[in-house]
């Protein structure tokens, strides 16, 4: 003779609950994709629905823009991780995303004491301007860029 259960049904809904967050879950895998990018490189993004609104959990790691109805640009801007969420025209959710952002190849870190320098080198070793850089050389650098930028612009101008 078998146990009487003191509550009817509980074997059965336990069941439902055990199958219900199981197909939870493997929806949730099923569409956890994981997006690797560079610190200042971009990268396209295919939805299968036209996208409304773009979500990025920490914009100082990565930022996302709409280029069409379904390509998104997804560019890394710090190191770390972040996630991405797009909504429909109904709020609906999408695509969800994990965003890695990672140094970028061919980057040399350089440390003279407690200051940091930044190079990237492909094919030779250049400065190159990095959240946590030393500042004096940091910003003598990005005074260098700038300079060379706004002398670009006055030519185009002409």
């Amino acid at each position: 003779m078998r146990p009487r259960n003191p509550i009817p049904h509980t074997g059965m809904l336990a069941r439902a609950a055990v199958v219900a967050c199981a197909a939870l879950l493997l929806a949730t895998q099923a569409r956890a994709e994981r997006l690797v990018v560079g610190v200042d490189r971009a990268m396209l993004v295919r939805v299968d629905v036209p996208v409304d609104t773009i979500v990025i959990g920490n914009p100082v790691i990565a930022d996302a823009s709409v280029y069409d109805q379904t390509t998104l640009i997804i560019t890394g801007k710090a190191f770390g991780e972040t996630n991405l969420i797009v909504l429909d025209s109904l709020g609906k959710i999408v695509h969800e995303a994990d965003v890695a952002v990672s140094t970028p190849r061919n980057t040399v870190t350089m440390h003279k004491g407690a200051a940091r320098l930044t190079y990237t080198c492909a094919p030779a070793c250049e400065r190159t301007l990095r959240a946590g850089d030393a500042v004096d050389e940091f910003t003598n650098l990005q005074g260098q860029v700038s300079t060379t930028l706004d002398m670009g612009k006055g030519q185009a101008s002409q």
